[in-house]
């Protein structure tokens, strides 16, 4: 019923439409001719090999395309099937008989349904992250206890703090720690607003830092933390308020935020702010 069939002149043409449509299953995948005629004939030959075309009843209904394997892994550049009721099925076909035998890695971008496909085949989502967003239309409602202050970061200063707060916030076993040198360079970027990177402060003690960045000329709040101790107290919905008005004193009318798809408390908390999410994506292993 179904066949695997490498990319040749006559399903050239088939295999356009299909890539034009690769967008409907998922926004991250790849445009196939854009690294096709980039390429000498040797290597045309060897990137053809990596598509392989699901045929049914002399029809072409999908494809799938395979990057370079790299650490033992393969990625997925980017794979679709027109959508019928049995899509599951034949997406498992597609998958189950490609030539591979070391796990696969595939960046997917969620809509209506391609998260559930990814799942019932097998694939496991090991990192999500969800972009949000929100209006600032007016000043948030603020109080501010005594013995909380606010403090900006000051250059040549403050990176060894900076450096503490964020690996200890953000500390897991899938993150390299962060360096005094990598901070140094973060304050040579583009995006970097120098007054913007703010520290939260308890009494004497820093508890907490939140940074303001532009991309684009959006303005984006990255490095958003608490220290452990200091959590379920309120300060995060307190520090993230005083973000969020010094953006709209600076006469910001939009601002992002991004938060990994499993931290729930912190989805909670910027959901209760008034932020709104956009899209999440995830990178996906699948392994026969």
């Amino acid at each position: 019923m179904y066949t695997l069939d490498i990319l040749n002149k006559s399903n050239l043409n088939e295999f356009s439409n299909l890539n034009e449509l690769r967008f409907k299953f998922n926004k991250l995948n790849k445009d196939f001719w854009e690294s096709y005629y980039n390429l000498n004939n040797v290597q045309l030959l060897l990137l053809r090999k990596k598509l392989k075309l699901l045929k049914k009843g002399g029809k072409y209904i999908g494809y799938i395309w395979l990057g370079n394997k790299t650490n033992n892994i393969c990625k997925i550049n980017s794979m679709y099937i027109i959508e019928s009721n049995i899509l599951l099925d034949e997406y498992s076909y597609l998958i189950n008989n490609i030539d591979v035998s070391y796990p696969l890695i595939y960046q997917c971008e969620k809509n209506r349904y391609n998260f559930e496909i990814l799942c019932d085949l097998g694939f496991k989502k090991k990192h999500g992250m969800i972009e949000m967003s929100q209006e600032l239309k007016k000043l948030k409602d603020l109080y501010i206890p005594h013995d909380i202050s606010f403090k900006k970061f000051i250059r040549g200063k403050d990176e060894p703090i900076r450096c503490f707060i964020q690996n200890t916030v953000f500390d897991s076993k899938d993150r390299v720690p962060l360096k005094i040198e990598d901070i140094y360079y973060d304050e040579m970027q583009e995006y970097y607003c120098e007054d913007s990177s703010i520290f939260m402060k308890k009494g004497k003690a820093y508890i907490g830092y939140g940074q303001i960045i532009l991309r684009q000329n959006i303005p984006f709040i990255v490095n958003f933390g608490i220290l452990p101790e200091y959590q379920n107290k309120g300060y995060g919905m307190l520090f993230l308020k005083y973000l969020l008005n010094l953006l709209y004193k600076k006469n910001k009318c939009f601002v992002k935020i991004n938060v990994t798809s499993e931290n729930y408390k912190a989805l909670t908390l910027y959901k209760r702010m008034g932020f709104n999410e956009d899209y999440e994506k995830s990178r996906w292993y699948f392994s026969k």
